[in-house]
């Protein structure tokens, strides 16, 4: 099986008690979490920055029912 680190000292999970397996599946459990909350972030974070974008860009455009003189 794998490694576990605690505060510098690596720690064999197969010589785990049924406890401390249990527990260490939490912990896996729990980062796996984590990974998935940070992806849904940083896409969420994308798309509001993409909105925000489009929010600007629609600012500083012409209205589309204006049409702009042409010079002549």
């Amino acid at each position: 099986m794998a490694k576990l680190t605690i505060n510098d000292v690596e720690y064999d999970t197969d010589d785990f008690t049924e406890e401390q397996g249990g527990l260490y599946n939490q912990i896996l459990l729990a980062r796996d979490e984590m990974a998935r909350a940070e992806l849904n972030f940083k896409a969420l974070e994308a798309a509001s920055n993409a909105m925000a974008g489009q929010i600007e860009k629609l600012s500083n455009a012409e209205p589309a029912d204006e049409v702009k003189p042409e010079d002549g």
